[in-house]
């Protein structure tokens, strides 16, 4: 039994997001994941006095740290070409579409099919 334990990559995730959001409320975000979370994180361990309140304290610092390389990565694509850029390097790679089956639909955009174009719309005079 061989288990593939794979890395999440965290640029990829940070183009996925800036594809689909938009950069500045990604790099809001993820700006705001990590000062916010470290100032309230230090809030709590400088008042906490319990147990419990030590613990939020460090898992807040934590969190915050955990956003760090997501904003760097943000960053650094610098426009959303870059970002679908990096989406088209990860769905060109083999078994992309087994992994993300409904990727494609979101690229290619809406379609209208000749039926439906040459459908007369229901109560217009022709």
């Amino acid at each position: 039994m061989d288990i593939a334990i794979r890395a999440i990559n965290m640029r990829k995730l940070a183009a996925i997001d800036i594809v689909f959001l938009g950069r500045k409320l990604i790099i809001a975000e993820y700006a705001a994941g990590v000062f916010f979370s470290a100032a309230l994180g230090l809030f709590v361990l400088l008042r906490g006095h319990s147990f419990w309140q030590t613990v939020l304290g460090i898992y807040l610092i934590c969190l915050a740290t955990n956003y760090i390389p997501m904003l760097l990565h943000a960053l650094a694509i610098s426009t959303q070409q870059n970002a679908r850029v990096e989406m088209a390097d990860e769905l060109t790679k083999t078994k992309s579409h087994v992994e993300i089956p409904s990727a494609v639909p979101a690229f290619t955009g809406p379609t209208v099919h000749a039926s439906a174009r040459d459908r007369p719309i229901i109560g217009s005079v022709t």
